[in-house]
């Protein structure tokens, strides 16, 4: 259900949004008690990943309305979120902040080796298939791709997987999966095969080259999309 939300221009979002907001706090509000407190700023994206760090889980969400999907075609709209935080969640953050700094740099290293470490592998793109039945829409199908390159490139539902594994599938590039099914390394490799993460650091003038493409070179070059379409 919808529900309009006073002195927003007449803005829907939903109820349960309504009743959220009138106890609970934002992520833009939840970001300047946090800032105020550890002595650094903090952007409301930013509250949002520390939170389902800390908790390993997201935040109370409730969608906030109608906007427009960049990329998706004129007229084409889906329905925002909004985060909300308790106050004692907030508190919790700060008072667990030395734990919250620590994951945080563990993810900068973690970055680190990714953008000197080359894998390969196999993902899926979704792409629009044949329709069910006549006239009706297209249904949205997994098309198997393949990746090399730096790890800290690779493109979402990417899979890494041994030379042998690779090889077969890089023959089955195009290969369709419908429903529950995905690509899988059981499917490509050899029984013998013993798998590894291909996790070899190479040459640091291939990094520098791989480093100066941008994500949207690189998904051109793939045909990757790294927003998974939910239509």
């Amino acid at each position: 259900m919808l529900a309009t939300e006073a002195g927003l221009s007449e803005k829907l979002v939903s109820v349960r949004h309504h009743i959220a907001s009138q106890h609970l706090k934002t992520a833009g509000e939840a970001a300047k008690l946090l800032s105020k407190a550890i002595g650094t700023k903090l952007t409301a994206k930013e509250v949002k990943t520390i939170y389902t760090l800390l908790f390993e889980r997201e935040p109370e969400w409730h969608h906030s309305g109608f906007y427009n999907r960049p990329g998706k075609g004129s007229g084409k709209k889906t329905m925002g979120r909004t985060y909300f935080f308790k106050e004692e969640e907030i508190q919790e953050i700060i008072t667990r902040w030395p734990e919250v700094t620590a994951k945080l740099e563990a993810i900068d290293a973690d970055n680190a080796r990714k953008a000197q470490t080359i894998v390969k592998g196999f993902f899926f793109r979704w792409e629009k298939g044949e329709r069910k039945y006549k006239g009706g829409p297209k249904r949205k199908v997994k098309v198997l791709d393949v990746y090399e390159g730096l790890e800290i490139n690779a493109p979402r539902n990417f899979t890494a997987c041994d030379d042998v594994t690779f090889a077969n599938a890089k023959k089955a590039i195009g290969k369709t999966y419908t429903g529950w099914d995905s690509p899988s390394v059981q499917e490509f490799a050899q029984p013998a095969s013993q798998l590894s993460a291909m996790t070899t650091p190479i040459d640091p003038e291939i990094i520098k080259r791989t480093q100066e493409l941008s994500k949207e070179q690189i998904a051109e070059l793939y045909k990757v999309e790294y927003n998974n379409p939910e239509d």
